[in-house]
């Protein structure tokens, strides 16, 4: 009792440091994340001030560029008057009595400086003079100028004066000058998003404060004065000042004589209730934390033993399941001598799909549960799992290939054997083998190679099992390039088309050819389309292929035609997962079109096993096709479950008979009788015949007395690549 004590007293000192561990851990995150939520709220703060800062600086740049499209509008102006009136008025007159407008709807006063610096605005003669002032010497310069606030000598207000040159017939005679109240600029500085926190300025290059509040700038000014000539005309950055953090923004004012926009906003002033709030977050989650740690110890005892139990036994069988087959596993591979080799065998139960849906759930369960009763029985040093629905592996050592053979045979025998579920329902297995040799690797990819082989044993009917091999390695490694690289590669025109020619069996020229596509990999080299057809089909890549042989053969076509090469009609391959596409046959007309191509050089061919697939529906896609013109052939005849009858259901124009039917026709006296009634029967319906792989010119001559059309084979021509076919055309004609 003083030991189970003790063992618990151990366990809760060791829970309760571990959850403190993960209290500390927590806290230490928290705190990361505040302090980064505070980085956030910093560089959002940032990005706001330099937005606003943006704002201002755009205002005061529109209002001086009104200023100045004023300035531009007067000289205009009185240009046009002065045309206008020339006889009526002289110069000095006009020029006299523009002086006296001040309506005030474009400036507060406008105002002419003669070239004596002297102006009088107004309706008084009084002359004032300002020829030393900076906006009457830029503009005589020939420059627009726009001051930064300055006593006007009319009112001695502080006004914003605009100028620039005064042209008349593209001389400089003086300058027109615009006098605006100081609040026209100052209110782009008032109203903004900080309210009181923010401190706005308009400042010069050399930092003395054109707009803003007058307070010396102080220590800002040299700061303003770095951000300036080190980062140029726009930015953000910050300082410490008294130990509280700024930022100060600034942005170059365009239409202004080197004017800046500042902004400094104190953070600490803009975020003072996010900062309590965060700071109570942080109280309240350590609290939470600790209360956590309590209840969840106390949760730890009570659970662990079944949580153990969980983590590492399938609940169904009682077997391992996959995570404690790889912890164990691991460590018999680890320790095994070195003169033995260790097996893993992955098996399925075949049909148990079936089993579930015919038995019962209940029943396929029982079944489960028998399977793994009889692995646990097993006579050998083993260990066992299961690792899916109705999958099982087991790993031992094996001595020799004779001591393999007898285990695998023991383990198909003795896991199906029936003790209780149906003596009706017969039990077999997919097995996939991999044995792993003297060298070391990784559990993971063992399993993972077993698994590979118990699924490639489905295609092997004939075989025990299926045991991980140098080919199926190949096969695997092809599907994986075929499915990351086809897309690419169809981009990179790795890909060509061969054209197979088919010859007229009495004239012996060729009179059409099929196109057959080749993938010639960047890496790899050459793929087979053995290989590539099959797994395009299934992943839908299929459609891409075919579409774009479609395209390659019209853009062929095309180009004979223009060049005036002979061609012929070129037949292209239509899967079943092509013609199920509903836009197929707006795509053949569409590319027809587009390459301007005449039907009767196009014709396509579609397999026997596709074609009795849904006979109707793909008799619909077949007559859809022949009303673009298009002849239609069908494909592999006799490689499927071929039936004569086909031949008057399907409205085809062409019968391609597979090799298969013919490539013992010069001994066979039974293949020659069906051969040759198939071709009768294909007459009978106007069905044009062609023979596929003819080798020889026996089987020539027979096809020729059984009024065969066609025959396609190396007994003529192997594929061509278009400019080999051209070239034989030529010759044909």
């Amino acid at each position: 009792m003083d030991s189970n004590n003790t063992s618990m007293s151990v366990f809760n000192v060791k829970s309760m440091l571990k959850r403190m561990k993960g209290i500390l851990l927590i806290t230490l995150i928290s705190i990361i994340f505040i302090t980064k939520v505070e980085m956030n709220l910093y560089e959002e703060s940032k990005r706001s001030i330099r937005e606003f800062n943006r704002q201002v600086s755009n205002k005061v740049s529109i209002d001086i560029y009104n200023g100045m499209e004023k300035l531009d509008y007067i000289n205009k102006y009185i240009n046009e008057d002065m045309k206008k009136y020339k006889d009526k008025y002289n110069e000095d007159i006009f020029l006299k009595n523009i002086n006296r407008i001040s309506s005030g709807s474009l400036f507060k006063y406008i105002g002419i400086v003669g070239m004596d610096g002297y102006i009088n605005i107004g309706d008084n003669d009084k002359k004032v003079y300002v020829g030393d002032r900076e906006y009457f010497k830029k503009a005589i310069s020939g420059g627009n100028h726009v001051s930064k606030l300055i006593e006007n000598r009319l009112e001695y207000e502080l006004d914003t004066v605009y100028s620039r040159p005064l042209i008349i017939n593209g001389k400089i005679k003086g300058a027109i000058v615009g006098i605006e109240p100081k609040e026209i600029l100052d209110k782009n500085l008032v109203n903004n998003t900080f309210s009181d926190k923010v401190k706005v300025y308009i400042v010069t290059s050399n930092g003395n404060i054109v707009l803003g509040s007058k307070e010396n700038l102080g220590m800002y000014r040299d700061i303003i004065l770095k951000l300036i000539n080190e980062k140029g005309n726009n930015g953000i950055d910050s300082f410490d000042e008294h130990g509280e953090k700024n930022v100060i923004a600034y942005n170059k004012v365009k239409n202004s004589n080197n004017w800046y926009a500042i902004s400094i906003v104190p953070i600490a002033k803009v975020f003072t209730g996010t900062h309590s709030t965060i700071k109570l977050s942080l109280f309240t989650i350590i609290l939470s934390l600790f209360l956590y740690v309590i209840i969840g110890t106390y949760e730890d005892i009570k659970n662990k033993k079944e949580l153990e139990e969980a983590s590492y036994v399938d609940s169904l069988t009682n077997l391992r399941n996959l995570l404690k087959f790889k912890l164990d596993a691991k460590k018999i591979i680890l320790n095994r001598a070195k003169d033995y080799v260790c097996v893993i065998v992955a098996f399925d139960i075949k049909n148990f799909k079936a089993i579930n849906e015919l038995f019962g759930y209940d029943k396929g369960d029982k079944v489960l549960k028998m399977i793994a009763d009889n692995i646990r029985s097993i006579e050998f040093e083993n260990i066992s799992a299961r690792i899916g629905e109705d999958i099982f592996t087991l790993l031992f050592k094996i001595e020799d290939d004779e001591d393999f053979e007898k285990k695998i045979e023991y383990i198909n025998k003795h896991v199906t054997k029936q003790r209780y579920i149906n003596k009706k329902l017969e039990l077999n297995t997919h097995i996939g083998v991999f044995k792993m040799k003297k060298e070391c690797i990784e559990i993971d990819k063992a399993l993972d190679n077993a698994n590979k082989s118990r699924i490639e044993s489905k295609k092997v009917g004939d075989k025990l099992y299926y045991l991980y091999n140098d080919e199926l390695e190949y096969k695997i490694q092809q599907k994986l390039i075929v499915e990351r690289d086809l897309k690419r590669s169809l981009k990179n025109e790795e890909f060509e088309i061969l054209y197979q020619p088919k010859v007229d069996i009495n004239s012996e020229k060729i009179v059409s050819a099929e196109a057959l596509i080749r993938w010639k990999h960047k890496d790899v080299g050459y793929i087979s389309p053995n290989i590539f057809i099959p797994i395009a089909e299934k992943n839908g890549d299929i459609n891409l292929i075919g579409r774009w042989v479609i395209k390659e053969v019209c853009k062929e076509i095309k180009k004979c035609e223009v060049n005036k090469d002979n061609i012929v009609p070129i037949a292209i391959n239509l899967s079943r997962v092509e013609l199920y596409q509903n836009n197929l046959i707006d795509y053949i007309r569409n590319t027809m079109k587009r390459y301007d191509i005449s039907p009767e050089y196009l014709e396509f061919e579609i397999t026997e096993t596709a074609a009795l697939n849904d006979i109707d529906y793909i008799n619909n896609r077949i007559r859809d096709i022949k009303s673009l013109g298009i002849k239609v052939s069908m494909d592999d005849f006799g490689t499927g479950s071929s039936n004569l009858s086909n031949l008057k259901r399907l409205d085809i124009d062409v019968l391609k008979i597979d090799r298969t039917l013919s490539i013992d026709i010069e001994e066979d006296e039974k293949t020659k009788s069906l051969l040759k009634a198939i071709i009768n029967l294909a007459k009978e319906y106007n069905i044009d015949v062609v023979c596929e792989g003819i080798e020889s010119r026996e089987q020539v001559d027979i096809l020729r007395e059984f009024r065969c059309d066609m025959v396609q084979g190396y007994v003529y021509y192997r594929p061509l690549d278009i400019c080999k076919l051209k070239k034989i055309l030529k010759g044909n004609k």
